[in-house]
């Protein structure tokens, strides 16, 4: 940030910004976030720690579900809350006012909770031999259930395909992995085989209903078409900009000269969040920057697939599913630029 360029000038042959404000403002933001990254493992380091967290992440979903879904109720679509406008054209969804980010934010806490779900039922053989009460077990699992049944719903009720689609994606994924936990490779074998047919039947099932298609009606082919536009810009830009890209934050200001006559509106954020870090740290630092998470994915799924507790392997595996699907997400959409949901896919 202390090598400030103009959009107009000879590139500098060192890290550079085009806008200084905005890159110091992102400068911050990250650096919170490295120290969110450097504390959790502390925070969350016990078993109980990690329940309480899912659970105070299932809550928070669930207000932003119901939130949403009493406002959907009252058929207030254009106001945050129900009472302050937003304009742009954008669709809110509780205290999001975009309905994308809401359904990016509640995937999270929806696949937390099934991990937690399932985990619960083998901690519940684990205490019950020194006399934990079904009553006890059961009461918390119909609560649970019933967190990730409104949540859902919540999830739902945006019609965002983005989330819908990388929630079952990773979902999938997860559950093809999975497969390394059984004792043979024919058990391995058969379970990962059941899958591939079980999906197969349930796409094409899909593809024949329907009511599939009416439920995503309504501004999908302009969406893509300003999609497309958007990456066109953005694929100018980084031709431009190749090595260091435009700056942290400095897309809003760098962008305009390439935006197609078609975008009317400002472009602070392209709908690709992967897109968005090259344009920004150039082709060098997304490289650096997506080595590292690779590295850590890796790194978690060896961690994930050594557990040897059933009851970890659920809680955990709820995390890695919930990071997926935040991680293919953000292929088309931007949720990694909205703080709240930033912090909760870092501190999963």
């Amino acid at each position: 940030s202390l090598n400030p360029v103009s959009i107009l000038a000879p590139r500098s042959f060192f890290p550079f910004t085009t806008s200084s404000y905005e890159t110091n403002g992102a400068l911050i933001l990250w650096s919170v976030y490295a120290c969110l990254i450097w504390c959790a493992p502390h925070v969350f380091s016990a078993p109980g720690a990690r329940r309480r967290f899912i659970w105070a992440l299932l809550i928070v979903g669930l207000l932003v579900a119901v939130i949403g879904l009493v406002q959907l109720s009252y058929g207030a679509r254009t106001a945050v809350y129900g009472f302050r406008p937003v304009r742009y054209g954008r669709s809110p969804f509780g205290p999001y006012f975009n309905r994308g980010h809401a359904a990016s934010m509640m995937v999270l806490p929806f696949l937390m909770g099934c991990g937690l779900f399932l985990s619960a039922f083998f901690r519940f053989r684990r205490e019950a031999a020194s006399g934990a009460r079904l009553s006890h077990f059961i009461i918390r699992q119909t609560l649970t259930g019933f967190l990730l049944a409104a949540i859902l719903w919540g999830i739902i009720m945006t019609r965002n395909r983005g989330s819908i689609i990388s929630m079952s994606i990773a979902l999938w994924l997860l559950a093809f992995m999975g497969g390394a936990f059984f004792k043979t490779r024919l058990q391995s074998g058969a379970w990962r085989a059941a899958i591939l047919l079980a999906t197969i039947g349930f796409l094409s099932l899909l593809w024949i209903s329907p009511g599939f298609a009416a439920y995503f009606q309504g501004s999908t082919l302009n969406s893509a078409a300003q999609r497309v536009s958007l990456y066109k810009g953005a694929l100018l830009l980084l031709k431009d900009f190749p090595v260091f890209g435009t700056g942290l934050g400095a897309l809003i200001g760098s962008y305009p000269p390439y935006q197609e006559r078609f975008i009317i509106d400002v472009v602070d954020h392209i709908h690709s969040d992967w897109l968005e870090f090259a344009l920004q740290l150039g082709l060098l630092g997304s490289a650096l920057y997506c080595l590292g998470l690779f590295a850590f994915v890796r790194q978690t799924i060896q961690s994930w697939k050594s557990l040897r507790s059933r009851e970890q392997r659920c809680l955990v595996g709820g995390g890695i599913a919930a990071a997926f699907a935040f991680i293919l997400q953000g292929l088309i959409d931007f949720s990694f630029q909205i703080p709240a949901n930033a912090v909760l896919f870092l501190a999963i």
